[in-house]
């Protein structure tokens, strides 16, 4: 379902399952004054264009795959959009860090949300970087089914 969605939906979506986990919306989070001054749709392109920061989200399949990346992410991750929709989540971490990487989205899974999140992650180049200060929260869509999850990343080298 998520997989048909435009991105302004799939934002939206995003946006709305942050803002009932934190109180805030993303835009409110990462964007105030474009937020504040020009409200919710150019606080999402900008989230989608411009970010410093990776946001991105995987669907709530047995191997999701993902979903939602926006161009920041794309960058870190070396990939094209059409590649890194195609792309299971799980091949974004090595497979050292496959346990960990398990274990947060399994709390998250229980919690609802997880802050301060910090791991290795693997490029399409084979590039390793480290994910910090990431927040992870699950996804649903307007009537409360599970779509999957969405992180919001800040990248280092390795």
């Amino acid at each position: 379902m998520a997989n048909e969605c435009s991105t302004a939906t799939l934002l939206q979506l995003l946006d709305a399952a942050y803002q009932r986990r934190t109180g805030r919306t993303l835009g409110a989070e990462l964007c105030p004054e474009i937020a504040q001054s020009e409200g919710v749709e150019a606080s999402h392109a900008w989230i989608h264009q411009r970010a410093p920061f990776g946001l991105l989200a995987h669907n709530g399949q047995d191997d999701p795959r993902f979903i939602y990346a926006n161009a920041s992410a794309l960058r870190i991750f070396e990939y094209s959009r059409e590649e890194f929709m195609r792309l299971p989540s799980r091949l974004s971490a090595a497979d050292e860090q496959q346990p960990e990487r398990q274990r947060i989205l399994d709390e998250v899974r229980t919690r609802g949300i997880a802050y301060g999140y910090a791991g290795i992650r693997i490029a399409r180049s084979g590039r390793l970087f480290q994910v910090h200060d990431g927040v992870i929260w699950e996804v649903e869509d307007e009537h409360g089914e599970r779509l999957g999850q969405a992180a919001l990343i800040r990248a280092s080298p390795s």
